[in-house]
């Protein structure tokens, strides 16, 4: 794979350069062995996210389809944006502003990872939530 790390603010762009397409299997092989707890996403053709930002880094790694996600450049300026297709994958920082959208016809299946997608584990005993 190809990494783009050009685009800048901390950004990591993975770049899909396999002429098969992803497996889904593989990827989420690959997160979990880097530490990460994946979980699989589908969102419709259109969806649109506004800017917004997360207290956490934020991982997606396409599966198919397309995603477009827009960083703002400064004050007044259009956001700059990274087209993400399958096999394709970004790395943001935590607290950056992002806006996504998904490109095409066709639904966006990608895995995310993030501390929502960690496992439940029981209180301690004695301990009530």
């Amino acid at each position: 794979m190809e990494e783009n790390a050009a685009v800048g603010q901390d950004i990591r762009v993975v770049r899909w350069d396999r002429e098969s397409p992803p497996v889904e299997e593989e990827l989420y092989a690959r997160m979990e062995a880097e530490g990460y707890v994946p979980y699989l996403r589908a969102e419709p053709p259109g969806t649109k996210k506004p800017l917004h930002r997360h207290p956490f880094p934020e991982i997606t790694w396409v599966l198919s389809g397309w995603m477009r996600y827009s960083f703002p450049l400064g004050e007044g300026a259009e956001p700059s944006p990274v087209m993400l297709k399958a096999g394709d994958r970004i790395d943001l920082p935590a607290d950056l502003p992002h806006e996504t959208a998904v490109e095409g016809a066709a639904y966006a299946v990608y895995l995310t990872a993030s501390p929502f997608a960690l496992p439940v584990v029981s209180p301690p005993p004695g301990v009530n939530i």
